[in-house]
């Protein structure tokens, strides 16, 4: 009995061992069919999208739109964009008040008595070395401590120069 036993054991076990060998291998050749269907799916779409994009491609070329062209319109939108943005705006308006500020005050200043003083005291003293030099030229010569220098243009030219009034 003992010997039936044992092989009814061995039996067993075999089936049990080969039930999950069978299992086992039914399971992976499932996936297997799977996973080779799945693999053709996708080599088809891959060839979809190619084909797409190529068209895709080919259109946009016809409309004229090229890359080049589609930065461009990226960097002025981004630029317009920038250039309306609130702090952008802001400092804007602030130079302007700014500028404005520094405008008034100088029409102020060129306004003021003081400056308007300053430039009379230039323009007395300006006459007054024309009028020194006019005579010394009238006088016929020059003396060596009041020769111009060798690069001062001529007398009539500085005349000229000197006859126009500048700004200030």
């Amino acid at each position: 009995m003992h010997h039936l036993a044992s092989r009814i054991e061995t039996h067993f076990i075999f089936w049990s061992i080969s039930k999950k060998r069978f299992c086992r291998l039914h399971f992976c050749r499932q996936n297997l069919s799977f996973l080779n269907q799945l693999e053709k799916e996708i080599d088809v779409l891959q060839n979809t999208l190619a084909i797409k994009s190529r068209e895709a491609s080919e259109l946009r070329r016809r409309l004229g739109m090229t890359k080049i062209n589609e930065l461009k319109e990226g960097v002025l939108h981004g630029y317009q964009s920038l250039k309306e943005s609130e702090p952008v705006v802001k400092t804007n308006a602030a130079l302007k008040s700014v500028g404005f500020f520094a405008s008034k005050k100088l029409s102020d200043i060129r306004n003021s008595t003081a400056f308007k003083s300053v430039g009379e005291r230039v323009e007395g003293a300006y006459s007054s070395v024309r009028r020194k030099l006019s005579l010394t030229k009238s006088e016929g010569g020059t003396s060596e401590s009041e020769e111009a220098p060798a690069s001062a243009p001529p007398a009539e030219e500085q005349e000229k120069d000197f006859g126009e009034k500048v700004p200030l």
